[in-house]
């Protein structure tokens, strides 16, 4: 990754480049980097992080990423609008939901 995004992105003016790059930081990094990926969150539109998503559901690493992510920022209002509206694929709430309250219950 060449540079980190910063809130200057946030006009939603983004580019295939910066999509890359967060697939490529949540597929190839090691840990989570909570502040970046929320950046990242909020700079891609939701047409193309579904579009993402949608792309690389197959994924397993991909899949625990972004729903480990969707979860933890459930109460932001660019995830809470993204997983109410229509255009977030049914399949994938559902497998998000399981997720989510799988790790809850799994918590104790």
């Amino acid at each position: 990754m060449n540079a980190f995004p910063t809130e200057a992105f946030l006009d939603k003016s983004v580019n295939e480049q910066i999509v890359n790059d967060f697939l490529r930081f949540l597929k190839d990094t090691d840990g989570f980097h909570v502040n970046l990926i929320r950046i990242y969150l909020r700079i891609i539109p939701a047409p193309e992080l579904v579009a993402v998503v949608n792309a690389n559901i197959e994924d397993e690493k991909f899949k625990e990423s972004i729903f480990y992510y969707f979860w933890l920022f459930r109460k932001d209002s660019e995830i809470f609008e993204l997983l109410n509206d229509e255009i977030f694929p049914e399949k994938i709430l559902v497998n998000y939901i399981y997720y989510g309250f799988g790790k809850w219950i799994a918590s104790g």
